[in-house]
């Protein structure tokens, strides 16, 4: 039977017993590398790593998910050996965003999700997911 993770809470607290099973599947985000996207610098693309927070996510869908670290799960054989593990670091995103952004001339700017009405992370950053 197929359970929509918000119901997840709903099931336990009538009683029932939910149990998860691991399910190949993986959520991946594309971006727009084109000419003109400013995701075709490397810095903007790592920026948007580290600023997912994958932990997060996975708690929005009631333990239903793990964190994903690529296309692939880490014991696949076409994971490869990737020369970055990103994880939530939404420091080092504003780092990687400002490093751009001085280059440019730009100043330093906003990370996109960071709210300027209150500290720490922004419940929109999120990384894909695998159920």
């Amino acid at each position: 039977m197929s359970v929509q993770p918000d119901s997840i809470p709903l099931l336990k607290a009538a009683g029932l017993q939910i149990s998860l099973r691991p399910y190949p599947h993986t959520c991946p985000y594309a971006l727009n590398c084109s000419e003109d996207s400013p995701f075709k610098d490397e810095r903007v693309r790592q920026a948007i790593n580290y600023a997912v927070d994958g932990d997060g996510l996975c708690a929005l869908l009631n333990g239903s998910a793990k964190p994903a670290m690529g296309l692939y799960p880490p014991d696949d054989p076409l994971f490869g050996t990737p020369q970055n593990r990103y994880r939530y670091d939404p420091e080092k995103a504003r780092l990687q965003d400002r490093s751009r952004r001085a280059e440019r001339g730009c100043g330093t700017g906003r990370v996109a999700g960071q709210n300027s009405h209150r500290s720490g992370s922004s419940p929109n950053s999120r990384r894909p997911a695998t159920s």
